[in-house]
């Protein structure tokens, strides 16, 4: 059986995905008005880019599961490594798109 901490993560990971496509359609959102638009995206694209480094650097943690069973089972080059290569790209997009908001 896998440990608990695991179904966590893939929860907490989708809560993360559902939250970053609420926040990226300001036109079907009211809520986006209210807190701050695409700012929140790139802040959450940020996080989660940070989670895939953090997972690449200490991949016995339990917040690092989810991460990298998206980097070994979704990936075309199915390693560990892609988590440096989906870490670079949601924070450069994250950082990009913080940018454009402000």
């Amino acid at each position: 059986m896998k440990h608990p901490a695991f179904y966590i993560g893939i929860a907490v990971f989708f809560a993360f995905a559902i939250w970053f496509l609420f926040f990226s359609r300001p036109d079907e959102a009211s809520l986006v008005v209210h807190v701050g638009g695409p700012t929140w995206s790139g802040v959450l694209m940020l996080v989660l880019g940070i989670g895939f480094f953090a997972s690449y650097v200490f991949q016995q943690a339990a917040f690092a599961k989810p991460f990298l069973f998206i980097c070994q089972h979704f990936s075309a080059p199915a390693s560990d490594k892609m988590a440096l290569f989906y870490g670079a790209l949601l924070s450069i997009g994250g950082i990009a798109v913080v940018i454009n908001a402000l």
